[in-house]
This record gives structure tokens, sequence and C-alpha cells, in this order.
């Protein structure tokens, strides 16, 4: 019970994180992209820190892939959830024409591939998917991938070098 609320309690941390990161990428402006790359390396920065003191806090001997996969991944799903629920009031509510604009964005290029299904068809596809909440939830996929992808990268990476301050005794195998 206590990792949970400990993993929501980041969760919370993270998700405005997650949606500033979005929000920046989104934007044509190249300072605001080059910022959330800075945005990116505060959020890999604060999956160590979270993962480094749920090692030290929780009185795990040793912190196996298998939980640090866990616990990064979780941490990422709850904040990816508090960020599609930003997502969905800045793309309705503060900023309703992002959307609009990045449809706008689409279509030059959109209209310059070859003719293989009806235009019409899909610009209307499009335009269903470009909506609020329904762009929000496809975001909310894409963070869910990137909490495996991360879990995975973070529970290698922690795993070596957290465990690394531990002397091995004489029976451990070394592999």
């Amino acid at each position: 019970m206590k990792t949970t609320t400990e993993l929501m309690r980041n969760g919370l941390y993270f998700g405005p994180l997650i949606a500033l990161n979005t929000l920046l990428e989104m934007t044509q402006n190249q300072g605001l992209n080059f910022l959330s790359w800075g945005v990116w390396g505060v959020m890999m920065f604060l999956l160590y820190f979270f993962t480094n003191r749920y090692k030290k806090t929780s009185g795990i001997e040793e912190l196996t892939f298998g939980k640090a996969f866990y616990y990064v991944t979780m941490t990422y799903i709850f904040g990816a959830l508090i960020a599609t629920a930003i997502n969905i009031i800045y793309f309705k509510w503060i900023n309703p024409d992002t959307l609009t604009n990045y449809y706008d964005l689409l279509m030059p290029a959109f209209d310059q591939l070859p003719a293989s299904q009806d235009k019409a068809e899909v610009k209307r596809i499009m335009q269903m998917l470009l909506q609020p909440v329904q762009m929000s939830f496809i975001y909310l996929w894409v963070y869910i991938l990137q909490a495996v992808f991360y879990g995975l990268i973070f529970a290698l990476i922690t795993k070596g070098s957290v465990n690394k301050s531990q002397t091995p005794n004489d029976d451990d195998d070394i592999i």
C-alpha cells in the first residue's frame, strides 16, 4: 500500500512534466522545442531519483530488475494519466485552436501523398482523430509505450548502479 501511494504521489509530480513536454513539442517555435529536451532531461533525472529513493526507503536488500521495471513503469503510467487530464483541459478549453493548427500543418504534406484511398474519407477520419479527447487518448497510448520503454532502460540502469554500492558476499555468484 505504501508503494502504491508513493507511486501515485510521484505520478502527481511527473504528470505535469509529461504534459508540458508534449505541449512544447507541438509548438512550431524552435526555442520551445529545444526547451522540451530540457524538460525531458528533468523527467529522466526524476525517474532515476525516484527509483533510487524507493530502493533506500523501502528496505529492499537488492533492487531486482522486475521491481525496478514495475516501479518506473507505474510511476510513468500514473504521470501519464495526470498528463492526459491536463491535455484534455488544454486542448478543449485553454487553447482549442492548437489541434486545428496542427491539422492545418499536416494537410499540405498529406496532399502531396499519392492517392491510394479516397482523400476525403481520410481527411474526415483525421478531423475526427484531432478532437481534444481523442487526441489526448492517442497521447495516453504513446505515454504507456514510453513507460514500458523507460521502465526497461531504467530497470537496467538502476539495477546496476544502485546495487553497486553493496559489497558481494563470498556466497554470491558473480554473473
